[in-house]
């Protein structure tokens, strides 16, 4: 058909997979990347959805004037702006913000306006709901993910990689893997079941696992002191397992704090 250009919508993770699983002698993904078309979005952009949605559902019911966000949400939340708030606790996807904003107006139904309280309060569901929804994102390529998140359930936001220890390991997998059906099957349980073989090399199983755990979004890195967090949902590059040293940090992505009983250090 003379000019006309296909156009496939696709979620990274699937992406990944397609290139990845059993690729082609020679294959060099990087010759496609010309192609590609990233579709990202602002905190300025997830702000005038969160206005646009809240108009809709206030005009419908009570008033035809604008309603701003200011007039309803606080200005800021822990000396952060409340926009801010609730954004770094998305992946930057409107599906996060709407579930987000949907919580927080549950809670304050016959309130004229939602409190911090309530935020922190709606926050509780958010992020559970959250965190079993990337596990079911996720369930193709990584079926265990509900499971092996709770590895750092209680730990600290921020964490070096020296203090995921071979014992830390052991204690923490064998609290979890009674739920776990098949480690064979998933990437992540599997590399956690070589720590147990005769030849497990420790440094390269923990930087496999956390690389893996990287791509969902479960966590951030920063490879060095000089350096960025690195995530995985802006496009960022996965580190190499040689950029993931003991002195890198690891970040528990805000959205699953609640989840997980992080604690923010």
């Amino acid at each position: 058909i003379v000019n006309v250009k296909v156009i496939a919508v696709l979620r990274k993770d699937l992406l990944n997979k397609i290139l990845n699983q059993d690729p082609a002698p020679g294959f060099q993904e990087e010759k496609y990347e010309s192609l590609y078309l990233n579709i990202s979005w602002t905190k300025k952009d997830l702000l005038q959805l969160i206005e646009r949605r809240i108009n809709y559902l206030i005009k419908r019911k009570y008033t035809k004037a604008e309603v701003p966000f200011d007039s309803i949400f606080p200005s800021t939340i822990d000396k952060e702006s409340t926009i801010a708030y609730l954004c770094d606790r998305t992946f930057l996807r409107p599906r996060d913000i709407i579930m987000f904003i949907n919580e927080c107006l549950q809670m304050c139904e016959g309130r004229t306006s939602i409190s911090g309280a309530i935020i922190k309060q709606a926050e509780d569901g958010y992020s559970r709901k959250r965190l079993q929804s990337l596990a079911t994102e996720w369930r193709i390529i990584y079926p265990n993910l509900i499971h092996v998140a709770r590895l750092f359930y209680g730990m600290k936001s921020h964490i070096e990689v020296s203090e995921i220890t071979k014992e830390f390991i052991d204690e923490r997998y064998t609290e979890i893997v009674t739920g776990i059906k098949d480690t064979n099957i998933d990437p992540i349980t599997r590399a956690l079941d070589s720590l147990y073989t005769p030849n497990a090399n420790f440094n390269s199983v923990r930087g496999n696992i956390l690389r893996e755990l990287y791509i969902t979004g479960l966590i951030g890195i920063k490879v060095g002191p000089s350096s960025s967090t690195s995530w995985a949902y802006l496009l960022s590059v996965t580190p190499s397992l040689g950029e993931i040293r003991p002195s890198s940090i690891i970040q528990i992505h805000p959205m699953f704090h609640r989840a997980l009983g992080i604690t923010v250090n």
